[in-house]
């Protein structure tokens, strides 16, 4: 705006050649302000700020307008065996931040993701472990390496990591070995139970048998026991009586007693002699 339009605007509130106590104070206001707007217009003397064309500062963009580098540490692993893409690697990383504070992570990381430590500058190393503490790890050759990070400019570390076939079968070998070795121990171990369990039932029945047998000798013995003492008969009479009976006043004949049972003797029924 030029001076003479300003003038023509002042003017126009305080009116040509009248005393500016006629004007109300706000009309002297609103004057002050469209001169103070006027001289922030565009063709004033203004210095504007540094931009870039797109109006964004550079800490937002990079050089040309383009997005600012990703200053995040990442790493990702690349296997040289399709068949296990899916089954994760674990990576062990191990560092000192520059303030000294000791990094120590382990990651589950699939093989082709990209992973963020999330970490201060420092020095990191990265290891793949050739053996995991996973059920669905698997065997691969160890590598392993390091970086500087400062924390400024995105780096990214890639391991190379190879799948060992040589230890996978050989590990699969062991195992296969070692569930056959404990298959055999079991059967040998059942195998041995059984023997002692029929060793046991033999003694067992060895030992009701010889107290059977030992039962029946006994009976046999008392029986023959029985059968061979010394009974005595009559000459008149038809019984067979035991020593003392009162019935042998008169004739006393010794007889064996199984002797008198086969001659039809029959027992005393004032001795009873059995």
């Amino acid at each position: 705006m030029s001076r003479k339009r300003n003038a023509r605007l002042l003017a126009s509130i305080f009116g040509k050649g009248a005393p500016a106590v006629r004007r109300p104070l706000s009309a002297v206001a609103l004057a002050l302000v469209l001169c103070v707007g006027a001289a922030c217009l565009p063709g004033c003397q203004q210095e504007s700020p540094a931009a870039d064309g797109e109006g964004q500062s550079l800490a937002q963009t990079g050089s040309g307008g383009e997005a600012a580098p990703d200053p995040r540490l990442t790493f990702t692993v690349n296997l040289d065996d399709d068949e296990f893409q899916d089954v994760p690697l674990v990576v062990k990383v191990e560092g000192e931040g520059a303030d000294g504070e000791d990094f120590s992570r382990q990651y589950r990381a699939l093989p082709g993701h990209v992973y963020d430590l999330s970490c201060d500058p420092g020095t990191y190393r990265f290891s793949v472990e050739a053996d995991a503490p996973y059920d669905d790890a698997y065997l691969c050759v160890p590598t392993s390496a390091s970086c500087v990070y400062d924390g400024e400019e995105g780096q990214e570390v890639v391991l190379a990591a190879k799948v060992d076939r040589a230890a996978m079968e050989a590990a699969a070998a062991e195992k296969a070995a070692e569930e056959a070795r404990a298959a055999e121990e079991a059967r040998l171990a059942a195998e041995a139970q059984a023997a002692e369990d029929e060793r046991k039932a033999q003694e067992a029945a060895a030992a009701a048998a010889a107290a059977e047998a030992q039962r029946k000798a006994q009976e046999e013995a008392a029986a023959a026991q029985k059968s061979t003492h010394t009974v005595y008969i009559t000459n008149t009479g038809e019984k067979y009586h035991r020593d003392g009976c009162r019935h042998l006043s008169k004739s006393k004949i010794p007889i064996d007693y199984a002797d008198a049972r086969a001659k039809g003797y029959a027992p005393c029924k004032v001795c009873s002699p059995g």
